[in-house]
């Protein structure tokens, strides 16, 4: 991980380099290799922590900003107007 990223919020994640190695080791070995279909797990939120599987819409280079109250990383995708834009461009998959 560049260090760059070496903060408390990033530690929560995998980088891109983690990512391609887990996606090429799964294309490698699952039946449907490269032609799977791969959606986003995440918690629903509700009582029963239901995993959704959300489609993937786009992966895009965005920028984050701190302390969005709906976020349970502390993390929300920058809309641009933000005055407390993080430095570093992040990859986000954004899935529906």
């Amino acid at each position: 991980m560049n260090e760059n990223y070496q903060t408390e919020k990033y530690c929560r994640t995998i980088t891109l380099g983690d990512l391609i190695s887990e996606l090429t080791y799964l294309v490698d070995t699952l039946e449907g290799g490269e032609d799977t279909p791969v959606f986003v797990g995440a918690d629903y939120g509700d009582i029963m922590y239901t995993q959704q599987a959300l489609n993937i819409e786009r992966i895009t280079e965005e920028q984050v900003v701190d302390g969005q109250g709906y976020s349970r990383s502390g993390l929300a995708v920058a809309k641009g107007e933000e005055d407390n834009l993080d430095d570093y461009t992040v990859v986000v998959i954004h899935g529906t």
